[in-house]
C-alpha cells in the first residue's frame, strides 16, 4: 500500500519549453552573455633548485662569446656550438668561391680582365718564388757512387759525371740534383748523352738534407788493354760496343790484354778514351772478341792462361799471343781464319800428341797463323 500518490507523468511530458527571452528579457540576457566574472590572482611561489655553478658559468660563456670556449676547463660543449662552426666553415667557403673565383660569375669585360691579370701576377710570382726555393734549398752536393756487376767508372769520370747532373736540369726546370726530385730516370737519360757506356742508374738512398747514394751501371766490360802511353802505364776498360768507359785505377783488371807498342800522342788536346778507336778500327775489336773466344778453347784443354799479348794497336796488326802459365805461347791471327776454322784448328793440335809436350813445357811456342800447317818451336 502506498502512503504518496504518484503524479501522473503526462502532466510533465507536454509542459511548455523554458523561454529565457521572455523571463528574463532580451536585454537582460545580453548583458548575461557579456558578463566576465573578476578572478583573483596568486602569483606563484619561486620553485628552489640546486645550484649548479659549472652550468652557470658555461652558460654565462656562451652569453659573452659563443665561439671561444675552453674545453679544457669546461666538460661539455654547447649544443649549437659545433653548428654555429659548421655555419661559419660553410660561409667561409661561400666567400672563397664568391671572391677568389668571382670569375664565374658574369661581370663586365674589364673587371674579368683585371681578374684574370691579378690571377696571372700571382702565378708567376708563385712560380718564381717555387723556382727559388727549389734552387736554394735540399740541392744534392754530396754523392756516394757504387757500381753493380762487371760496372766501373773511375774517379774522373765520377767528377764528371757529378758535375754534369748537378749542371742539368729535367725539363731545363727542376734541377736533377733536387733531393725531393732524384730520380733514376732522369739521371739516366741526362747522363747517357754523355756517358754512352751507363745503362742504368737508380737512387739506393736520400740523405737529407743534400746527399744521395747511387748505383750505377755500366756496359759490360769486354776487355781492360795494359799499355804504355807517353811512357807511361795505363789501364783502360773496353766495353762490349767498343767504347772505352774508363781508366782502372782500382786494377779490376777485366780480361787484361797487354799492348807492347807504346802509344804517343798530344795529351793536351784529349785523352785515349775521347780517341773512340775501337769504334773507328772494328777490325781491332773483332781481334779482341777472337782472343776472348780462343782462351775458352784453350782453357776447355786444362791449359791454364798467364796473359794475353798483342804487338800493338795498329789497324794492320792482327797477331795475338796466348802465354800459358809454363812460359809456352800460342800465336794466332784474328783475320786469317773464321771461327769454326780456328775452332777446329784447336781442337786438332790439342787432341795430339803436342797436349803433352805443351802441358809439360817441351815446346817453347806453337803458331797456328799459317794455313793448313802448325809450326812448334
Amino acid at each position: 500500500m502506498l502512503f504518496f500518490k504518484p503524479k501522473p507523468k503526462e502532466k510533465f511530458k507536454f509542459l511548455p519549453a523554458f523561454n529565457s527571452a521572455k523571463f528574463f528579457g532580451e536585454k537582460k540576457r545580453k548583458s548575461l552573455l557579456d558578463y566576465k566574472p573578476s578572478v583573483k590572482s596568486f602569483k606563484p611561489k619561486k620553485l628552489e633548485t640546486t645550484v649548479n655553478p659549472q652550468k652557470d658559468q658555461l652558460e654565462k660563456l656562451v652569453e659573452e662569446n659563443p665561439y671561444q670556449i675552453d674545453i679544457a676547463n669546461l666538460r661539455q660543449l654547447p649544443v649549437n656550438f659545433l653548428d654555429n662552426l659548421s655555419n661559419y666553415w660553410r660561409a667561409g667557403i661561400r666567400k672563397i668561391i664568391n671572391g677568389y673565383l668571382g670569375l664565374l660569375a658574369p661581370t663586365s669585360i674589364i673587371e674579368t680582365l683585371k681578374k684574370i691579370l691579378i690571377l696571372i701576377t700571382v702565378g708567376v710570382v708563385g712560380l718564381i718564388s717555387f723556382l727559388s726555393f727549389m734552387d736554394t734549398n735540399f740541392i744534392v752536393t754530396g754523392w756516394d757512387f757504387e757500381f753493380g756487376p762487371n760496372s766501373y767508372l773511375d774517379k774522373a769520370k765520377c767528377r764528371e759525371l757529378q758535375n754534369y747532373l748537378q749542371a742539368n736540369r729535367f725539363g731545363g726546370i727542376i734541377p736533377n740534383n733536387h733531393l725531393l726530385f732524384l730520380d733514376g730516370n732522369n739521371m739516366q737519360l741526362t747522363a747517357k748523352s754523355k756517358f754512352p757506356e751507363i745503362t742504368k742508374i737508380e737512387v739506393l738512398q736520400k740523405v737529407f738534407p743534400s746527399r744521395a747514394k747511387l748505383l750505377i751501371h755500366t756496359e759490360p766490360v769486354l776487355t781492360t788493354l795494359i799499355l804504355k802511353v807517353n811512357n807511361k802505364t795505363e789501364f783502360w776498360r773496353i766495353a762490349q760496343n767498343g767504347t772505352i768507359i774508363s781508366k782502372d785505377n782500382h786494377n779490376l783488371l777485366t780480361n787484361p790484354i797487354y799492348v807492347d807498342k807504346d802509344i804517343t800522342y798530344n795529351k793536351e788536346t784529349g785523352s785515349f778514351d775521347q780517341t773512340n778507336f775501337f769504334e773507328t778500327n772494328l777490325d781491332q775489336l773483332d781481334k779482341i772478341y777472337t782472343i776472348d773466344y780462343v782462351k775458352e778453347l784453350v782453357s776447355n784443354f786444362g791449359l791454364k792462361i798467364d796473359r794475353v799479348v798483342i804487338p800493338s794497336l795498329s789497324p794492320s796488326d792482327k797477331n795475338f799471343t796466348i802465354w800459358l802459365d809454363n812460359q809456352v805461347k800460342l800465336i794466332f791471327n784474328s783475320s786469317q781464319f773464321d771461327q769454326k776454322s780456328i775452332q777446329e784448328r784447336v781442337q786438332k793440335v790439342m787432341n795430339s800428341q803436342l797436349l803433352n809436350q805443351i802441358k809439360s813445357a817441351k815446346l817453347q811456342y806453337i803458331d797456328m797463323r799459317v794455313a793448313h800447317r802448325v809450326y812448334v818451336g
